[in-house]
């Protein structure tokens, strides 16, 4: 119950800190529909891989969400593992030609799997180095 009363704040405070990443997945979202359309899926899947590189290193920069760098560089991973992909199959899953709604489900798809990710690498984060009584 601890985690759950600390929700609303944990929520505002990630939208803010890893609003530098959800932008940039916004943009692959935008990227990953021409690559998809011009070279298919091989390498829109291929480039995914540089793609987390690059959201992990704007997360780092930019969310601090434990003291120590550990847990932090944990909850970076987990966040980037679940991100990347979810934005990655919406793109070659869902075909959309109206640039309004691509930009609406990009946005959508690309702050629900943020949310998830940092909530997921928080409580792995909080059950590895919590000490234990």
């Amino acid at each position: 119950m601890l985690l759950l009363e600390h929700l609303p704040e944990f929520l505002i405070t990630t939208t803010v800190q890893s609003l530098p990443a959800m932008i940039a997945l916004m943009a692959w979202t935008e990227g990953g529909t021409k690559i998809l359309r011009q070279y298919g899926p091989r390498m829109l899947w291929e480039l995914a891989g540089l793609v987390a590189v690059g959201i992990a290193f704007l997360l780092y920069a930019s969310l601090r969400l434990h003291a120590d760098d550990g847990p932090n560089t944990a909850i970076i991973v987990v966040t980037t593992l679940c991100a990347v992909p979810a934005v990655t199959v919406v793109i070659q899953r869902i075909r959309v030609d109206s640039a309004p709604l691509r930009l609406t489900l990009a946005a959508g798809v690309s702050y629900f799997a943020l949310q998830a990710g940092l909530f997921a690498g928080f409580v792995m984060a909080m059950a590895m180095w919590t000490p234990t009584p």
